[in-house]
């Protein structure tokens, strides 16, 4: 089930006030801290050394103003618990309809000089566990054997 909202001008002007609130944050937080630390720097004088500080400093203290207003909205979003028309529970199949199938899934079991009924045995055994949960057609078995023995080579 592929869940398409269509994007109302309602929607539309949520979504755009949303992201100039947060990029508003962003840019007034990094301000606010790029301004406190270059007054901490020119306390002692503002010279070569203390430039590369700060230029350093401003896309640093950026990341982590974003992570933190992310974390902030975020917070907002969840703990205001309105109908956010963009959530991802929204994508998820109810417990009444069919259950997406699952994606391909590869299983490898790589080889050198084993005891190949050990490695066999192993393998069918996961075999039998995934044909239980109904779901086996999602799994490939692949076998990598990389044994330089002879007579490892004839056994596998």
């Amino acid at each position: 089930m592929i869940y398409r909202h269509p994007f109302t001008p309602e929607l539309v002007e949520r979504l755009e006030r949303r992201r100039s609130t947060y990029f508003s944050m962003v840019f007034v937080l990094t301000t606010i801290g790029t301004l406190l630390m270059a007054d901490i720097l020119r306390s002692n004088g503002f010279g070569v050394l203390e430039a590369f500080l700060l230029l350093l400093f401003i896309p640093l203290f950026y990341f982590l103003t974003t992570a933190m207003v992310t974390t902030v909205v975020g917070l907002y979003v969840v703990v205001r618990r309105r109908g956010n028309p963009l959530s991802l529970i929204r994508t998820l199949p109810g417990p009444d309809e069919p259950q997406p199938p699952l994606a391909s899934t590869a299983i490898v079991m790589p080889i050198y000089n084993e005891d190949v009924t050990r490695v066999f045995e192993s393998l069918r055994v996961m075999f039998r566990s995934l044909e239980r949960t109904g779901e086996i057609a999602a799994f490939d078995f692949f076998v990598l054997s990389d044994s330089d023995d002879s007579t490892k080579w004839i056994e596998e």
